[in-house]
């Protein structure tokens, strides 16, 4: 599993856009890190949030938008499209339409990690 170097990843962490890294291994997805954004976004902290994503994330996701979020989220992490979308999430006073965007980046070992905003 990849290891950001310490002052990198407090720097992602510290940031105030919502964003989650994901490492894509053996057709697993793997979050790596949430930023401070994602928190305040979820109204979770860093250690619950890469729990909920690792474990729940589809509790938050409109049951209508599931199957959705299912399909790019699979053709993104097999390269077969972008991940651009547009989805509810649960919040404390109801649903929100959150827009997700996605992107590869390599990392220097070579790595290749997805960074999402939300």
């Amino acid at each position: 599993m990849y290891q950001f170097p310490d002052e990198i990843r407090k720097a992602y962490e510290s940031m105030t856009v919502p964003l989650v890294v994901y490492q894509f291994e053996n057709e697993k997805v793997i979050p790596l890190l949430v930023s401070e954004g994602f928190c305040l976004l979820t109204g979770l902290n860093h250690e619950k949030a890469l729990e909920m994503i690792g474990t729940s994330q589809y509790n938050l996701i409109h049951p209508d938008d599931a199957g959705k979020v299912a399909k790019v989220s699979d053709d993104f992490a097999h390269h077969r499209s972008d991940y651009d979308l547009l989805i509810r999430c649960r919040h404390q006073n109801g649903y929100h339409l959150i827009h997700a965007i996605g992107y590869w980046q390599t990392m220097p070992n070579g790595t290749e990690l997805a960074f999402l905003t939300y």
